[in-house]
C-alpha cells in the first residue's frame, strides 16, 4: 500500500537550508509533508520546522480539502488504546515506539509501520494497518451519512 499524494492542489512548500539544498515536500491524504530526509536535513532539521510545516499545510488544505483536515484532525483524537481490535501485545509495542493515535498509524504505510515499531515484521504491521484503516473507513461511512 502507498500513501496517496495529493495531486490537486494549486500550491507547494519548500524547505530551503543556507547551504543551498532545497527539498519540495509533497502532501499526503493524511496532511502530513513528505519529502527525501537528507543526512544533511537530519543533522540540522529543528524538531519544530516539522510541525510548522504540518500547521501550514493543515491551513492551506482547510480552503481546498477540509473533508481531509477534518479525518486528520479526528484520527489524531482517537487513541490506539481504544480500539478494540488492536491486540495487547501490538499495543504495547505501538506505545513503546511513540506511537499512541490512530493517525499515528494510518498516516504511515505498513512498511514504515514495520520499520518504526520494534517487533513488527511487515505482515504484523500489515495487520495493524487493516484494522486501524477500517475504523477510519466506518468513520467516513458514517460522516457521508451525516452529510445526507
Amino acid at each position: 500500500m502507498q500513501l496517496q499524494i495529493l495531486q490537486d492542489i494549486d500550491w507547494h512548500i519548500e524547505v530551503r537550508t543556507n547551504t543551498g539544498i532545497c527539498v519540495i515536500a509533497s502532501v499526503t491524504e493524511w496532511c502530513r509533508p513528505r519529502y527525501p530526509t537528507l543526512d544533511v536535513f537530519k543533522q540540522a532539521w529543528p524538531e519544530e520546522l516539522g510541525s510548522a510545516i504540518c500547521n501550514r499545510i493543515s491551513e492551506r488544505l482547510e480552503r481546498s480539502h477540509p473533508h481531509l483536515v477534518l479525518r486528520t484532525d479526528w484520527a489524531e483524537g482517537i487513541p490506539l488504546s481504544s480500539l478494540p481490535q488492536l491486540k495487547p501485545q501490538w499495543l504495547d509495542l505501538l506505545n513503546a515506539s511513540g506511537l499512541n493515535s490512530l493517525y499515528a498509524v494510518v498516516s504511515l504505510t505498513p512498511e514504515e509501520l514495520s520499520e518504526t515499531v520494534k517487533g513488527f515484521g511487515i505482515a504484523t504491521a500489515r495487520q495493524v494497518h487493516a484494522a486501524c484503516m477500517k475504523t477510519v473507513k466506518e468513520w467516513e461511512s458514517e460522516e457521508k451519512q451525516k452529510a445526507a
